[in-house]
């Protein structure tokens, strides 16, 4: 009969139990994106509630996909977009599937940006965002503007003035929306340190 050495016993255990930690802390991750995203996107609705009666409209859905760039692995990620995507579809009341595909779209390019760049700034996550926003709203003013059965209008200077003022808020949101996510995320990674340094 075979037996296995205390010492083989012991790093198998080991092995588990880091896997296991791993998979944890990558959850636990996905709930806080999660939980980060949801809380903004409800933010944000009861704020533009506020301004629709000065006739502004803060339209920001290129802050919801790059969290998830940062801090999760690619299919966690893309589950987190199409959530997120679908429920800005359900209150901006447009196809569902449009803004759960756009963020999974650009979550894939931003996670292929950060993989290839060496030398990551904040600053420049923010930019890709703010680019990212325009061109989404780009899209479903054409969107809106060709499709004449649809009882929703967004005029063209209103479209202007609204992606001016979204692009002057989207920036000081990235900075502050990654930071707070850093900060939630430091005892997950540091948890995840202590484990790995006990092997």
């Amino acid at each position: 009969m075979i037996r296995a050495s205390p010492r083989f016993l012991k790093w198998q255990y080991y092995f588990l139990n880091e896997n296991l930690n791993r998979v944890k802390n990558e959850n636990t991750k996905f709930i806080v994106v999660l939980g980060i995203n949801l809380v903004t996107v409800c933010m944000l609705t009861l704020v533009n509630s506020r301004l629709s009666q000065w006739g502004i409209f803060l339209y920001l859905p290129g802050l919801f996909f790059f969290l998830s760039c940062m801090f999760l692995e690619s299919k966690r990620g893309v589950i987190i977009c199409l959530l997120t995507g679908c429920f800005l579809d359900i209150i901006l009341n447009t196809p569902i599937g449009f803004h759960g595909l756009s963020l999974t779209l650009f979550h894939t390019l931003g996670k292929e940006w950060l993989r290839g760049s060496g030398n990551y700034k904040l600053w420049r996550s923010v930019i890709f965002q703010l680019c990212t926003n325009t061109l989404l709203g780009i899209v479903w003013f054409l969107w809106l503007f060709s499709s004449n059965h649809l009882e929703m209008r967004w005029p063209f200077s209103r479209f202007c003035s609204d992606i001016f003022l979204s692009s002057i808020f989207i920036i000081p949101l990235g900075f502050w929306l990654s930071q707070v996510a850093e900060q939630l995320m430091t005892p997950i990674t540091n948890h995840n340190f202590k484990a790995e340094s006990q092997l």
